[in-house]
């Protein structure tokens, strides 16, 4: 079953009946984790080295980037170090070394000055913890967002086409994450692959309704004003 990643576990009108992929029940799954859970923990907290190769194999197998043993591309990635947050309420959720160090300790769980309990709940569920394995509860999450494969347009972009070739192996398909998305900048993370994406949408505002945005000084159009000795610019 760890061999491979099966979306169809998720939740369902009637969580009783299995998916057909598997045809185990999804109560059933629960209650084998839950019976290993503890003994899983002790495990890993006495076998570091062996805890820090399967973390990077849960990640491989729920991105679809290799095997429990290696990655399909046969790349060698260098093996992060993984530890359980460092608070009382987070232990079992374990983050690779490559994260913050205020994530990786607890303290961003620290309300901060003037934050309200809605705000610090919506930061700490949502935006602080990047790639998080929860031993807990057996989940996988990037930045607690669902992992979506990478929009056509860019990797049919040319400024992507180098990174797709060489680190991706030309691939047809990348798994990815949101990172956090703003009007005018997308932000992706290529999940088990350890490299980030941008993407930037033009400006849509009327800059004559901006502010400043007009210097009275500079009237002349471009290119039509240019003077003789100002033509390189064009």
């Amino acid at each position: 079953f760890s061999n491979k990643a099966y979306d169809d576990l998720a939740d369902s009108s009637d969580p009783s009946k299995p998916p057909p992929s598997i045809q185990i029940a999804q109560s059933e799954i629960f209650d084998i984790i839950q019976g290993k859970r503890y003994h899983i923990l002790k495990y890993m907290k006495n076998n570091p080295k062996d805890a820090d190769a399967a973390m990077e194999a849960v990640v491989r197998v729920a991105t679809s980037t290799g095997t429990r043993a290696e990655r399909t591309d046969k790349k060698e990635l260098k093996q992060r170090r993984w530890k359980s947050i460092g608070h009382p309420t987070c232990y079992g959720r374990f983050v690779p070394d490559t994260e913050d160090d205020k994530l990786r300790d607890g303290s961003y769980r620290k309300p901060k000055s003037g934050e309200n309990f809605e705000k610090w709940m919506l930061r700490v569920t949502t935006k602080e913890v990047g790639i998080e394995v929860n031993v807990q509860i057996s989940e996988f999450t990037l930045q607690n967002h669902k992992m979506m494969l990478l929009d056509p347009s860019i990797m049919k972009h040319k400024d992507f086409q180098h990174t797709r070739k060489t680190v991706l192996a030309g691939a047809s398909d990348v798994a990815c994450a949101e990172v956090v998305h703003t009007t005018n900048r997308y932000h992706w993370r290529l999940v088990g692959q350890r490299y980030d994406v941008m993407s930037w949408a033009p400006d849509k505002r009327n800059y004559h309704d901006i502010k400043a945005a007009l210097n009275h000084d500079y009237s002349r159009k471009f290119p039509n004003k240019l003077r003789p000795g100002e033509t390189w610019i064009a």
